[in-house]
C-alpha cells in the first residue's frame, strides 16, 4: 500500500489522547489515526442511527430519561425541518 504524508492541526485534548494511545497500543501516531479512521468507516453513523445509539447510551447510565431523550428527538426533527436542501435559494 501506497502511503501518503499529510498534515493537521489538532487540539491540544486530542494530541493529548492521540500520543496516549499512541502509547498504550505501542503503536506510531499514524497507526493510531489508521485505526481511529478505519474504525469510524465501519460504523453506522447516520444522524438518526447514531444519535438513537448515543440517547439509549446514556439512558443505560442514567444520564438521561426517555421523555427527555424523547423530546430531545423532537426537537432536532423540528428545526431540521427547516433547514433548505440541496443548497436552494
Amino acid at each position: 500500500m501506497a502511503k501518503q504524508r499529510t498534515s493537521f492541526a489538532l487540539d491540544e485534548e486530542t494530541i493529548r489522547l492521540l500520543h496516549h494511545l499512541a502509547g498504550q497500543w505501542h503503536v506510531s501516531q499514524a497507526e493510531v489515526v489508521r485505526r481511529a479512521v478505519r474504525l469510524a468507516a465501519e460504523q453506522d453513523w447516520t444522524d438518526t442511527v447514531y444519535i438513537r445509539q448515543r440517547l439509549a447510551e446514556y439512558q443505560d447510565a442514567g444520564r438521561i430519561t426517555a421523555e427527555a431523550a424523547d423530546e430531545y428527538l423532537g426537537d432536532v426533527a423540528a428545526d431540521r425541518a427547516g433547514w433548505e436542501r440541496g443548497g436552494a435559494s
